[in-house]
């Protein structure tokens, strides 16, 4: 496939699965060996396309009309990376917080390797810090000298406080 064509696949997906919500067309797009290697950033465990599957369920159901615009895709070799703004209202229980009717706005940047005309790997940043800035906070008795995380459960946590900080608008002083 050409750069245009592996552009014109992920525009594909994000319109489709997410802003057309339709689940069901996730295999048309992501090969049954997909991995995604950002998965403890997101709360996964494996990366597989089940839990890709779960993932976009959940959020579908949090935020109903939850919508991914493409700010920029740009391709090279067989490499996509999308700049994107998701937006959505939180409407249903997300990560164990209740709804808050809050509309959030966070800025993500995915980089697909596509082959044999499906996306076979995925690397993800979500910027979800902006809230708060966590460098010199204490989480778990734990000071954390940056936002930068190198441990699984720490960063999920660090990720928690982040989402219930956001959505809730209360101040986690995680000491």
């Amino acid at each position: 496939m050409s750069t245009e064509d592996n552009k014109a696949l992920m525009r594909r997906f994000y319109e489709e699965v997410v802003n057309k919500k339709n689940l069901a067309a996730i295999d048309d797009f992501l090969a049954p060996n997909f991995v995604n290697h950002s998965a403890s950033q997101l709360g996964l465990t494996s990366g597989g396309i089940q839990e890709v599957k779960q993932l976009m369920s959940m959020s579908l159901a949090a935020f109903p009309d939850l919508h991914y615009t493409i700010e920029d895709l740009i391709a090279e070799g067989d490499k996509v990376v999308a700049r994107l703004t998701i937006t959505g209202t939180h409407q249903g229980v997300f990560m164990g917080i209740p709804p808050t009717g809050k509309h959030v706005t966070i800025t993500d940047i995915e980089i697909f390797r596509i082959a044999n005309g499906n996306a076979v790997e995925n690397w993800v940043q979500l910027d979800l810090s902006h809230p708060f800035h966590l460098r010199g906070k204490e989480l778990g008795g734990v000071k954390l000298l940056s936002s930068f995380c190198c441990d699984r459960w720490l960063c999920l946590r660090i990720q928690w406080c982040i989402v219930n900080t956001f959505l809730t608008e209360v101040e986690i002083m995680c000491q």
